[in-house]
Formats: C-alpha cells, sequence, structure tokens
C-alpha cells in the first residue's frame, strides 16, 4: 500500500468517528440538578433521577427536605413527560432534552413554572 492510500483511509476512519460522536445521543437516564426559581423555596431546587430498567422509566424528584418517587413517566424521543403527586396535589413535568439540559414546564394546580436543569 502506498502512503496516500494509509492517509486517506486513515483520513477516512477519523471522519466516521467524529460524526459519530457528535451524532451519540446520551439517553435520559442519570441525575438533574434542576431549578425552578419561582416555586416554592422547598422546591425551587433539587434533583430528578431517572431511571431506565428493563425497558420501563422511573423516576425520584428530590427536594429540598423531602423526595418523591414515580413509574408515572414518558420518553418521546426528546420530550420527557413525569407526573407525580405532593401531598395530594398532581404534578406534570414536560421537559425538552438538548445535549445536557433539559427545559420545561411544571404545571400544578395552581398554575405553571418554568424549569430547567443540567445534567450532573
Amino acid at each position: 500500500m502506498n502512503i496516500k492510500k494509509i492517509l486517506k483511509a486513515t483520513l477516512f476512519l477519523t471522519l466516521v468517528f467524529a460524526i459519530q460522536s457528535f451524532t451519540t445521543v446520551k439517553g435520559v437516564e442519570g441525575t438533574w440538578a434542576y431549578s425552578a426559581p419561582d416555586a416554592p423555596y422547598e422546591y425551587a431546587k433539587g434533583d430528578i433521577i431517572i431511571k431506565k430498567n428493563d425497558g420501563k422509566y422511573s423516576a425520584e424528584i428530590k427536594f429540598q427536605y423531602d423526595s418523591v418517587e414515580t413509574k408515572d413517566i414518558k420518553v418521546d424521543k426528546n420530550v420527557v413527560v413525569i407526573k407525580f403527586d405532593i401531598d395530594g396535589n398532581p404534578i406534570k413535568v414536560t421537559l425538552t432534552v438538548k445535549g445536557d439540559s433539559l427545559t420545561g414546564v411544571s404545571e400544578t394546580g395552581d398554575g405553571s413554572l418554568q424549569l430547567t436543569a443540567k445534567r450532573k
């Protein structure tokens, strides 16, 4: 083999691996540090922990003084919808995944709040 063919093959493989690394999408599984500045103090910051076992998602939301677990979580491409109750009040959180960030809204009986999250 001559040098030009080796260089072309090396360049081609490097390009393939570079494209693959840019297009590899991380799943939503993991721990996300969230912030909802307009929420009551005890719920304004915390963690959302999303797990996937046997193809089914679950989530744990950790607040300042409490936490709640739910299996009512749907993931469709880059949209995550999590439903849970706090003290009997239903909460629906809809998030859009973009890389290592989540943005979205939390809907309660009292209205809606914006929230953001970063992957830990």
